[in-house]
């Protein structure tokens, strides 16, 4: 048992003079002896002073109230539970501690903002910005004292980044895992995956075997282990990113789930891209109510963006707009920060002097706190019972920046010290300190790295990133980039090469993380080959992980430095041929077509000097998928096939498959289907030679587009099939998804809904098991559509409910348009027409926002039916008439018969009887000269005919429409193969049953 209490003591020799011993007496002592025989065997009790500053380091009890022998009324106390997985900061003077100053509304608002969370069970998001020094990690750790204290079944998980991070995908994440799962840096692969998986089961018990392979996967690709048969190898880069954020998604809601979550996110601005993506993501969760589960708030601490329309600006701004909130920290104002010296030393300095200190300082706390720190070192300031100053003020000289403050601290230690300080700066702002020991070839730097803790220019963390080593950091990003400027560049150079031996030297499957930070220390180090191929691996890595603006990176840097050499060997030029190839693929992916232009053209001109014919091709393909992507299709299919005769000359069967597919894209993309077929038909059978079954399921899928645009739905359907069987062989969902959702139009548009809804539901499926987001929104709203069509409306409702959730989360103003549209169509079928012109309008906003004329013409029509609906006749007659319009300039001609058919509606409401007679002649003279094919809805259209004429008296001519009708409707019933759904179609569907019901009633009559 152990009992901790801190503060003042009597020290020294007592006794007498023969028998004395050094000792300690007090009151603070006393209690500390009370809390001893208080605690219970095997737990150590502190007083809550004494915890004031260990919440960031140890985990703690809930408070209790005791009684001690001594003390008038019950203390509070803690039972310190075992040291954190990741420390936090603890900031302030050794020996010294002042409460915080000038942030108390800020801790206020925090609080206030948690509170809210756990009576309201939500989440939400805060930032706190500001300059390097004001205050965010105090009021971090105020925060966080106060959340323990109050709220102590709460989890606090924290996680921090780093200069040399910025480039590592997932670090912050990675850190928030490992905090979640109180997993050790230390652990292997196989303990790593047992741990996981053990916890990821106590956290989700329900959890099927797929789920949590794709869990596992994801876990294993951000904390940098493999995994026997991981699913996500199966995946694209994309895709794979897609599932992880998934997977992360569902781990916090269920964290969340099993008590209140507080994510802390320090030091934001030097987030990786990855991080910033998935952060975005949960921000939008939360901004579209889909964070359902649990409380958690997200605490991000950064420094402002310089640049606000970069990833990290953009990410800022959005944490400024509701429901998130953003606290900015500002200077402290004179007063405080005369109060936080006084707090500091305990008492008030000469008036002078603290008027020197709060100019200079200019209302930065950290600033304050160095100097005190630097008039202490230099024995201006000393303590005899109170603090004293030594020398005049007049001569006091307080360096002009923080830095040189930092400079003068790091000058005053003893020589050696000095020097482990500036090879540990070099290091990083993290260092190792075995590393340190031998760059440094001393018998131990322990003596130095006590003498900078006690200093507060560095702090050991609990656990480290390299196995069997202590792991250090700088306090601030400050010291160390002062003491590395105090190295000599020569020197730096040298050091940089050992410290990037040393990490080669430890570099293995379970520490890949280390692959930017060789290749940054041999950069320095001027060693341009082992740059070059560190660099080259660590843009793999990023490029596999989409972690693109990364990739680009390192490609670039080591395309420069490759560029710089006087000459290029033959290697060198395949190794530059590597490289750029490398990026031309990243800026491929994302949009980047400039840059991916600049790039093919040094591409094709290496591929020619190296002679090399499979590099020909390769280049040609890359040409024909960026032609395409610019809509240049002529010169994509004469890419193309340059393509195919390099694979030829080269004998690369692959190559010639992926050019006979890329040519026939170029026609596809031209309409010209029958040229397109004979090259996908050779595709197949060399791919089929070739045992080449991936490329062959991508030609199938291809084959079946083709035919599904020349009306061949049979051979569609056939090929379609194909690819999938091909697909569920190679196990690759996501080719999986895309032949199910293929078929599905195939089944839809030969009117099986039912047997559509089959694959419909199976695509959607794999969607959300492989984190497809954007495809999972397609999903979904062809799936509402089909519910839409068998009159299932409140089901048809949810799907594209969720459709839209989803797309304004994705910011994928598409799909958010169409499944705004959709709702419209179906609250008007529900006969809520209010709620139907609401969605209506916002889908004509979106498409006339991002430019889609098609899009308009849909949403002008809905919104159109949807006022008629609210007798707003006028205004739905000239919305109809622009749809009509609109529909006319892009080709969808048989779509206007929709629009006339409401138009005749509009018009008999108006008692305007000739023109909906002119109305229903337009649409009957439509459709006997052209059919019902591209009429969204022929039969609301023959019944609007009906309408029209009965009112008139022409009721043969009704009736005669009515059988057409009818005949119209069997002959899509007779289509759907399943019975129940065949009966749902029509009965359920009003305008379904009343065509039945009329006809066949007459029939028996």
């Amino acid at each position: 048992r152990i009992g901790l209490n801190a503060g003042e003591v009597v020290a020294g020799l007592v006794w007498g003079l023969k028998a004395r011993s050094y000792t300690v007496m007090g009151d603070t002592v006393n209690l500390a002896a009370r809390l001893e025989s208080a605690a219970p065997v095997g737990v150590i009790l502190a007083s809550s002073y004494t915890t004031r500053k260990l919440h960031a380091i140890f985990d703690l009890s809930p408070p209790e109230q005791i009684s001690v022998k001594g003390k008038s009324d019950e203390i509070t106390v803690y039972r310190i539970l075992g040291e954190k997985s990741q420390r936090g900061r603890v900031r302030g003077l050794t020996g010294l501690h002042a409460p915080m100053i000038g942030r108390e509304a800020e801790l206020k608002t925090l609080e206030e903002t948690f509170t809210a969370n756990i009576e309201q069970v939500g989440w939400q998001a805060t930032a706190v910005t500001g300059n390097a020094g004001l205050g965010k990690s105090r009021l971090q750790n105020e925060f966080t004292a106060w959340i323990l204290q109050n709220h102590p079944k709460t989890r606090v998980l924290m996680s921090r980044s780093f200069h040399h991070t910025r480039t590592t995908p997932y670090h912050f994440i990675a850190e928030l895992v490992r905090n979640l799962f109180s997993l050790s840096r230390e652990a292997d692969g196989e303990t790593a995956v047992n741990h996981l998986t053990a916890s990821l089961q106590a956290l989700e018990p329900d959890l099927n075997k797929t789920e949590l392979r794709y869990q596992l996967g994801s876990l294993a690709g951000i904390l940098g282990f493999s995994l026997a048969h991981d699913l996500m190898q199966n995946l694209e880069p994309e895709q794979r990113r897609d599932r992880t954020f998934l997977s992360l998604e569902r781990i916090f809601l269920s964290a969340a789930a099993m008590q209140p979550l507080v994510i802390l996110i320090d030091d934001l601005h030097w987030a990786d891209a990855l991080s910033l993506d998935f952060l975005e993501r949960i921000l939008n969760m939360i901004a579209f109510g889909e964070a359902t589960s649990g409380t958690a708030m997200w605490l991000i601490l950064s420094r402002p963006a310089e640049n606000l329309d970069s990833k990290f600006g953009q990410l800022l701004t959005q944490l400024e707009t509701d429901p998130q909130q953003t606290i900015e920290l500002t200077s402290l104002d004179n007063v405080q920060a005369e109060s936080l010296i006084e707090k500091l030393l305990g008492q008030q300095l000469p008036s002078d002097l603290r008027e020197l200190i709060t100019k200079q300082a200019q209302g930065n706390p950290f600033y304050v706190e160095e100097v005190i720190r630097s008039l202490i070192e230099e024995h201006t300031l000393e303590k005899n019972g109170t603090w004293r100053v030594t020398r005049d003020v007049s001569e006091i000289s307080i360096p002009p920046s923080v830095q040189d403050i930092l400079a003068a601290r790091i000058d005053r230690l003893p020589p050696q010290d000095k020097q482990v300080t500036q090879h540990a700066s070099i290091i990083g702002r993290i260092f190792w300190q075995h590393i340190l020991n031998k760059i440094t070839e001393s018998d131990s730097v322990e003596p130095t790295l006590f003498l900078l803790e006690m200093r507060q220019l560095a702090e050991k963390m609990e656990e480290s990133q390299i196995v069997e080593d202590w792991e250090w950091v700088f306090h601030h990003g400050l010291i160390q980039e002062v003491a590395y400027n105090s190295v000599p560049k020569n020197l730096r150079r040298v050091i940089h090469q050992q410290v990037a031996a040393i990490l080669e030297s430890q570099l293995g499957e379970h520490n890949l993380f280390l692959l930017p930070l060789i290749a940054e220390h041999y950069e320095l180090g001027k060693v341009a080959d082992k740059a070059i191929e560190y660099l080259d691996r660590a843009g793999e890595q990023a490029a596999v992980q989409f972690a693109n603006l990364e990739a680009i990176e390192y490609f670039s840097r080591a395309i420069t430095l490759l560029m710089a050499q006087e000459s290029l060997s033959q290697d060198n030029l395949e190794r530059l041929y590597g490289l750029l190839n490398g990026r031309v693929g990243v800026n491929h992916l994302i949009g980047q077509r400039d840059q991916q232009q600049e790039d093919l053209v040094q591409l094709q001109s290496l591929a020619a000097a190296l002679q090399n014919d499979q590099h020909r091709a390769e280049v040609a393909l890359q040409y024909s998928m960026y032609y395409h992507a610019t809509s240049d299709y002529p010169k994509a299919v004469e890419a193309a096939q340059d393509a195919v005769g390099y694979a030829e000359t080269a004998a690369n069967n692959r190559q010639k498959v992926e050019g006979l597919n890329a040519w026939a894209s170029g026609h596809i993309s031209q309409g010209e289907f029958d040229i397109a077929l004979l090259h996908l038909n050779q595709a197949q059978t060399l791919s089929q030679q070739s045992n080449d079954r991936l490329n062959e399921s991508i030609t199938l899928v291809r084959l079946g587009i083709v035919h599904y645009y020349l009306g061949d739905y049979k051979t569609a359907q056939e090929k379609y099939e194909d690819a999938l069987a091909l697909a569920r062989q190679l196990n690759n969902l996501q080719r999986q998804a895309a032949c199910l959702t293929n078929l599905m139009a195939i089944y839809h548009a030969n009117g099986d809904i039912g047997q559509a809804l089959t694959y419909g539901e199976e695509s959607l499926q794999i969607t959300q098991i492989i984190g497809a987001r954007a495809t999972e929104a397609i999903s979904l709203n062809n799936l509402g559509a089909l519910y839409h069509a068998l009159g299932s409306y409140e089901e048809a409702k949810k799907y594209h409910e969720r459709a839209l959730t989803l797309s304004q989360s994705l910011h994928d103003r598409g799909s958010e348009s169409l499944a705004s549209n959709n709702l419209g169509l179906v609250f008007c079928d529900l006969g809520d027409y209010a709620k139907a012109v609401d969605f209506a309008k916002d889908a004509v906003a979106i498409d006339q926002a991002i430019g889609d004329r098609v899009g308009q013409g849909y949403s002008f029509t809905t919104l159109g039916r949807a006022l008629y609906g609210t007798n707003h006749l006028s205004e739905a007659e000239e919305i109809h008439h622009k749809a009509i319009t609109i529909k006319q300039e892009t080709s969808q001609d048989a779509g206007s018969v929709d629009n006339l058919a409401e138009l005749a509606h509009i018009a008999m409401a108006q008692e305007k009887i000739d023109t909906a007679q002119n109305y229903v002649h337009q649409i009957l003279t439509w459709i006997d000269n052209k059919g019902v094919n591209g009429i969204e809805y022929p039969l609301k259209a023959y019944l609007a005919c009906v309408s029209v004429l009965e009112s008139i008296g022409e009721y043969d001519k009704a009736e005669e429409i009515v059988a057409v009708a009818y005949e119209l409707l069997m002959g899509k019933a007779e289509k759907i193969s399943n019975e129940e759904t065949r009966l749902a179609y029509l009965n359920n569907v009003t305008r379904n049953k009343y065509i039945f019901q009329r006809f066949t009633k007459k029939d028996r009559a």
